[in-house]
């Protein structure tokens, strides 16, 4: 991703071995990307708006050095769900040093991110990196850069 712009990711629950689930709870954050303004904003899926009666308003919640916290309880239907869309989360790499990678996580020993209900539950994981790329005319002078010093080693 180029500094400056905006990375969307979409997020899924999977159900490995409940039946069902009647509510969630994660915390999806990041200990590495910079604090500040949350740099997180997120969207639920038409899929999770019509499966779920009520929704947590996606906001930060002071866990990681970014995060945010999203949910839903209460099922509009009987039946359980093997696999929900939850929505996308939107991340702003506005200020962040190219060439560098950013774990991205939903780390249940961080928080308890879980589907289901007490004692039945499932606990929420998965991670993703996002790598910032410079700019492509950084790259080309860059690449200019070394060019030169080639002919000039050359020569």
């Amino acid at each position: 991703m180029l500094p400056g712009t905006q990375g969307k990711f979409d997020v899924t629950f999977t159900v490995q071995s409940l039946s069902a689930f009647k509510n969630a709870d994660a915390l999806i954050g990041s200990a590495a990307l910079p604090g500040g303004a949350s740099r997180f904003t997120f969207t639920y899926s038409t899929e999770w708006n019509n499966a779920f009666v009520n929704k947590t308003t996606p906001a930060p919640f002071g866990m990681y050095n970014q995060d945010i916290f999203v949910g839903g309880n209460t099922p509009t239907v009987a039946a359980g769900y093997a696999s929900l869309l939850v929505g996308t989360l939107t991340i702003d790499t506005t200020g962040l040093p190219p060439n560098t990678n950013y774990a991205l996580e939903i780390n249940p020993n961080v928080f308890p991110s879980v589907l289901g209900n007490s004692p039945n539950s499932e606990p929420l994981a998965g991670s993703t990196i996002l790598h910032v790329i410079p700019e492509p005319a950084s790259l080309m002078l860059v690449g200019l850069g070394a060019a030169a010093m080639l002919r000039r080693r050359r020569a």
